[in-house]
């Protein structure tokens, strides 16, 4: 997905419309998972047209600046985001040093599920 996708409404509706198993590969879903990839773009799809203009938009513009979107919600600034769980790991790879990644799934206005991956 590039943010050309997330520029409006409408190009991320038509994003949702045309996602397909050849959209699904090349952004690197594994091939066990495409068919449901394909079917979550199409609920995703549905919800989202759930959601009144302005939701719509400001949705994407949570899309498009992740950080402000887990910010809002833990601070609790935006009351249509929830956090539903938060999950930290932690990762060693085969140097010295470890790096904890954090997991957030958040419901949107509660339609839509996202899930953000962070690192520090």
């Amino acid at each position: 997905m590039s943010l050309n996708q997330l520029k409006s409404p409408e190009n991320y509706i038509e994003y949702l419309k045309n996602y397909d198993e050849k959209e699904a590969i090349r952004l690197g879903i594994d091939e066990s998972s495409v068919e449901e990839a394909v079917i979550q773009a199409k609920k995703s799809l549905d919800e989202f047209m759930k959601l009144s203009l302005k939701d719509q938009n400001l949705f994407l513009e949570y899309m498009r600046n992740p950080n402000e979107l887990i910010q809002n919600t833990l601070n609790g600034s935006d009351p249509n985001l929830a956090l539903v769980e938060e999950v930290n790991m932690l990762d060693t790879p085969l140097s010295n040093t470890q790096a904890t990644f954090r997991i957030f799934f958040i419901i949107y206005n509660p339609l839509l599920f996202i899930l953000f991956l962070f690192s520090y």
